[in-house]
């Protein structure tokens, strides 16, 4: 619940800064602005790199997670099959090589598999939602306690560390942030947005 309303709040602050100076450029621009004259390049040099770090990263876990999906569809329709790393690795390569390949070629194509993937994420939700509330009623096991889903610890990750797995878990609604991120270097771009009039803070660097 922490973590959401980090994250609600940090898409709140993106959504200001969009409002007040709309930009491509995104968040580089906002550090240097925001920064002032004196610390501004320095500070909009690295959060442009890392944001640019974190892009790559963000995209090549995406390609992980769809390769991973892809070796375990595979898995279930072959029981026999015992999945290894390497397998994972050449899917991997596939994914990112076909989406790569869409994005170049197929470009007019981009609204409609947007369109596309957006019925299967609500349809998957309210798929989801249905199976949660049925399954325990058909299995006879019953919902978990209160207590057990607000305040039981649970680490089945295998490592042992707390401090690395409360960081890791928060990697998931991190996910979350790069919506508004994304949105944001379009702000500009929008029909009736804030005038870009000359004025001491957009132009300050």
């Amino acid at each position: 619940m922490a973590v959401s309303v980090c994250y609600w709040l940090v898409a709140a602050s993106i959504a200001e800064l969009a409002s007040g100076m709309p930009s491509a450029s995104g968040v580089y621009h906002w550090a240097t602005v925001t920064a002032g004259s004196k610390y501004g390049r320095v500070c909009g040099f690295y959060a442009g790199w890392w944001n640019c770090l974190a892009w790559m990263l963000g995209a090549a876990s995406m390609s992980l997670i769809l390769a991973q999906q892809t070796v375990a569809m595979y898995q279930l329709m072959h029981p026999g099959f015992a999945p290894s790393q390497w397998n994972v690795f050449v899917s991997f390569l596939l994914c990112t090589w076909t989406c790569c390949c869409i994005v170049l070629f197929m470009n007019r194509f981009l609204p409609y598999i947007g369109n596309l993937g957006m019925f299967f994420i609500l349809a998957g939700v309210f798929v989801t939602i249905i199976v949660c509330v049925v399954m325990p009623h058909v299995n006879g096991t019953g919902y978990a306690t209160d207590k057990l889903v607000w305040a039981t610890w649970d680490n089945g990750t295998g490592y042992t560390q707390q401090g690395f797995v409360f960081v890791a878990g928060m990697l998931n609604g991190a996910y979350s942030v790069g919506t508004p991120d994304c949105s944001s270097h379009l702000a500009e771009e929008i029909p009736k947005s804030v005038s870009l009039s000359p004025h001491p803070i957009y132009y300050q660097c």
